[in-house]
């Protein structure tokens, strides 16, 4: 066996391994939450709310609340922008090319290079390259199916 058939075949027993590990915590990553605009709305202090939902802006506070702690203004947000763009996507090139639906395209395209450059950052910082993390998901999702 030469060094480089060694080097791939440890590659692969290290992404099975991982992929492995990160099965395990897979309930971690599908409740990863993050932040959006921390500190843009003012902070409640007795409750450490970065908004507050009351009967001023809400017809059913505790229901609003509920909501947003399982899933955040911003997923909700970007789950929109991912169903309107697959409709987009449908339409004839001159209704695609509208100035308001390009805004939206250009919007959810800007927003992908963000995530893509923050996903970058957090992987360099944990010593993962993206190449392995790639393979990671890959084998992770592959099993599940």
């Amino acid at each position: 066996m030469c060094a480089h058939d060694k080097n791939a075949n440890d590659t692969d027993k290290f992404i099975d391994s991982m992929a492995e590990t990160m099965k395990a915590f897979s309930q971690i990553f599908a409740t990863f939450c993050q932040p959006i605009l921390p500190g843009w709305f003012a902070t409640n202090s007795t409750t450490n709310n970065s908004i507050t939902i009351n009967k001023e802006n809400s017809s059913d506070p505790d229901m609003e609340r509920e909501i947003t702690r399982d899933h955040s203004y911003g997923s909700q947000i970007g789950r929109v922008i991912d169903a309107v763009a697959v409709l987009v996507e449908q339409q004839p090139k001159d209704v695609k090319e509208s100035p308001k639906l390009q805004g939206l395209m250009d919007l959810k395209n800007s927003i992908n290079k963000i995530k893509g450059r923050t996903l970058r950052a957090r992987l360099s910082k944990s010593g993962v390259s993206p190449d392995t993390y790639a393979n990671l998901i890959d084998k992770i999702y592959s099993s599940k199916s």
